[in-house]
């Protein structure tokens, strides 16, 4: 988080770094995180969540006063909130990052799969400030991997020998128009996961996603 006198903004008319006032460093923290295309939250060292950025608040259709403190539980899908709760609270207590997934409910009532990552923050001193996360819907990637989505261009992906390039790019694709800037990571994690687990060849097919996002967002640009 900024911090008072620590934070530096360039003056493009004075060619020079000069320190920002408390408040100017906040303001452009805040406008940073609200321009992401991720949903960014961030908590207190009492684990109750202090802020949300602008995509999260979107995405819930909520204001911020409702979701603070624990009120962003409300939109967790029943079954995952137990397992959701107890997962952030034992990292919070070791001061560790973590990763886990859980259905959010969107402004419209549906449950999406998200990838919520955070870690501890402290400040210059190294005190202890809480945690920030940010997070990603995964729910189109769930789906493809599941093979629960009925349109055959979802199908699930085929084992890595068997590569169908067409289906590579479409998924690239649909990850572009879904998560934008934030694809390749989506894609890249998908392969991480599955390579942990010991199914590489599924970590393959991953793999040549993330590559053709890359390639998806050079010709979109």
């Amino acid at each position: 988080m900024p911090r008072a006198g620590g934070e530096f903004i360039v003056n493009p008319n004075a060619g020079r770094a000069e320190p920002a006032s408390a408040q100017d460093a906040e303001a452009l923290f805040r406008n940073l995180m609200d321009s992401a295309p991720v949903m960014i939250w961030a908590s207190g060292p009492d684990k109750l969540c202090t802020w949300f950025n602008k995509p999260w608040l979107d995405f819930t259709g909520r204001t911020l006063e409702e979701e603070r403190g624990n009120g962003w539980t409300q939109g967790v899908h029943p079954d995952d909130v137990e397992h959701c709760l107890k997962a952030y609270a034992e990292h919070f207590d070791a001061r560790t990052s973590f990763r886990m997934e859980y259905r959010l409910r969107r402004a419209d009532g549906e449950y999406r799969w998200i990838l919520d990552a955070g870690g501890p923050r402290f400040g210059s001193g190294g005190a202890f400030l809480g945690y920030i996360g940010s997070c990603i819907d995964v729910d189109l990637v769930r789906h493809v991997e599941e093979g629960a989505v009925a349109d055959a261009k979802w199908a699930a992906p085929a084992p890595a020998h068997e590569h169908d390039e067409t289906r590579v790019r479409q998924i690239a694709r649909a990850l572009v128009t879904a998560h934008r800037g934030g694809a390749h990571a989506v894609a890249a994690d998908v392969a991480r996961r599955h390579a942990a687990g010991g199914r590489a060849k599924i970590a393959e097919f991953w793999q040549a996603v993330a590559a053709a996002v890359g390639d998806t967002q050079l010709h979109e640009d």
